[in-house]
């Protein structure tokens, strides 16, 4: 008898948990058949977000490949320009010297003033 009360009590017991049980998974079923949209506008955000960030990254990558060339001509340029600071003293002496030889200005046909000419070259 004292058996049969306390089965009765754990059985009431263990029924009144599998009706919370049951009642949560009945809330889980429908949290789970309602439509989604709130969280399909984050997720359609979050896809356009970083198709806009793949998008930038491409660019910035041309970008950087631009500036590595640009970087590279530009040694270059620097090396190209110092050979002519150094040859275009030399350049214009021999070309000081050849209209010297010849005596004429070569655009107005005038004799050549030596003077004159280093200011013009």
């Amino acid at each position: 008898t004292a058996q049969k009360f306390d089965r009765a009590k754990l059985l009431h017991n263990l029924n009144i948990k599998l009706g919370l049980i049951n009642e949560k998974a009945t809330f889980c079923r429908a949290d789970l058949e309602s439509p989604r949209v709130a969280y399909l506008e984050q997720l359609a955000a979050a896809v356009k977000n970083a198709e806009d960030a793949a998008t930038r990254a491409g660019e910035l990558a041309i970008f950087k490949g631009r500036l590595n060339e640009i970087a590279a001509n530009k040694t270059q340029v620097k090396r190209i320009l110092q050979q002519w600071e150094t040859k275009l003293p030399e350049l214009q002496q021999k070309y000081l010297e050849t209209l010297m030889a010849a005596g004429m200005c070569p655009l107005c046909g005038q004799p050549i003033q030596e003077s004159c000419l280093r200011e013009v070259i």
